[in-house]
C-alpha cells in the first residue's frame, strides 16, 4: 500500500513585498505532490495545511468545522496565510477533479510545528528559536536563567499525550504539534 504524506511549504522568517513568492510554489508544490502520488498508485495522501488556511477570516466564534476557510482576498492578510488557504484549497479541487483513485483522507492544520531541521542552514522556525534564546525577539525579552542554571527542553514526540495526533485514517505514527488539529472530510462540496 502506497501512501503519501506532504509536510513541506515554504515559510519564510519575513514576508515577501511579491505575494506570489509564496503562493506560486505553495500551490505548485501541493498540486506536483498530489499528481506524482496519483500517477504513482498512491490510494491515501495526508497533507500537512495549516491553521493559516481556516482561521485568518473574521469569525465569531473560535470553534472551527471543515466549513472554515481563510479568505485570501481578506485586506491586509499576509502572504503566508494566502498561500496555505490557496494551496489546501487546490488539494481539494484536485483530488475532487483529477485524483482518480487517490484520497485525500486527512488534512492537519495545526497552528505550530517543529522538529529537527532536515538542513545545517537556520531557516523560517529555527530562526524564531535562534532570536528568543539569544533575547533577540522584541516579544520575548531575555531571561535571566534558571538559580541551578539548567534548562529543560522536551519534545512533543517524547510527551505521550501532549499535542500528538493520529488519524484513524493513517497508519504513520502521531504527528507532533502544539495543537489539536483539525480534520477534514475525505471529499469536501465545491464552493
Amino acid at each position: 500500500m502506497v501512501e503519501v504524506h506532504h509536510v513541506a511549504s515554504p515559510i519564510p522568517s519575513d514576508q515577501p513585498k511579491d505575494p506570489d513568492e509564496l503562493i506560486v510554489p505553495a500551490r505548485q508544490g501541493t498540486v506536483r505532490v498530489l499528481k506524482a502520488a496519483r500517477d504513482a498508485g498512491a490510494r491515501r495522501v495526508v497533507l500537512t495545511s495549516s491553521f493559516a488556511a481556516v482561521g485568518y477570516s473574521p469569525k465569531a466564534v473560535r470553534d472551527y468545522t471543515e466549513e472554515d476557510w481563510t479568505d485570501p482576498d481578506t485586506p491586509g492578510l499576509p502572504p503566508y496565510p494566502r498561500s496555505k488557504a490557496i494551496a489546501e484549497r487546490a488539494a481539494w479541487d484536485f483530488i475532487e477533479t483529477e485524483g482518480g483513485d487517490t484520497q485525500l483522507v486527512v488534512v492537519v492544520n495545526p497552528t505550530f510545528i517543529a522538529g529537527p531541521s532536515l538542513v545545517p542552514a537556520l531557516r523560517s522556525t529555527l530562526t524564531y528559536f535562534k532570536a528568543i534564546i539569544e533575547g533577540t525577539m522584541p516579544a520575548l525579552p531575555r531571561q535571566p536563567p534558571p538559580e541551578n542554571g539548567t534548562c529543560c527542553w522536551r519534545t512533543a514526540r517524547r510527551s505521550p499525550g501532549w499535542g500528538w495526533h493520529r488519524s484513524s485514517a493513517t497508519t504513520s505514527g502521531p504527528q507532533a504539534s502544539t495543537s489539536p488539529p483539525m480534520r477534514r472530510p475525505a471529499r469536501t462540496p465545491r464552493r
